[in-house]
């Protein structure tokens, strides 16, 4: 019932200048109370506006959460994933486990962030990107990819707990903290 902040590490925060986007994102975040990014356009990028509360994180931690007292409310919430480390069919094997648990049909909108170091397998014979957009083919609502949020430099915060709205459409997308 507390909102948090998926956002840069304490070791970013010494590492890199001032003037890093995603610290002084983290700034405006803190000492304004607002943050609204703008993402690029992506070819698996599936248009539509969405509210919701923002929740997510780690995929790996999230899915060991789920069916504990930790895990989230999922109706109508926007849920972003990222990951580091993680192979490919791990992750189509987590993705499906929220599928088949009716997670991504109480949903209202997917944002996916950076799979870093997660290798591809190549017998899957696609992209963990393509592996998303394929198990959400059937639902409705928009679908984000690339968002600046995992474990790169380029690490946005987002607040978990938080109503947001959400526009995905050819331009790319844009999540906005400061509409609520």
């Amino acid at each position: 019932g507390v909102a948090s902040l998926h956002a840069p590490m304490a070791r970013h925060l010494t590492e890199e200048p001032a003037a890093d986007a995603a610290v002084q994102a983290l700034k405006r975040l803190l000492f304004e109370g607002s943050a609204a990014y703008d993402t690029h356009p992506h070819r698996l990028n599936r248009a539509g506006h969405a509210e919701g509360t923002v929740v997510g994180g780690n995929f790996s931690v999230l899915s060991g959460l789920r069916g504990t007292p930790y895990d989230f409310s999922w109706e109508g919430t926007i849920l972003f994933l990222e990951d580091i480390g993680e192979r490919a069919y791990h992750i189509e094997r987590m993705l499906y486990n929220l599928k088949l648990g009716g997670v991504l049909s109480r949903i209202s909108g997917l944002i996916i962030g950076k799979f870093t170091d997660c290798p591809e397998d190549v017998l899957l014979g696609r992209t963990v990107y393509e592996t998303v957009a394929e198990i959400v083919k059937e639902y409705r609502y928009p679908v984000l990819f690339d968002f600046p949020v995992g474990h790169v430099k380029d690490n946005v915060p987002l607040v978990v707990g938080q109503k947001a709205p959400l526009e995905v459409n050819e331009k790319g997308g844009r999540l906005d903290f400061s509409a609520f």
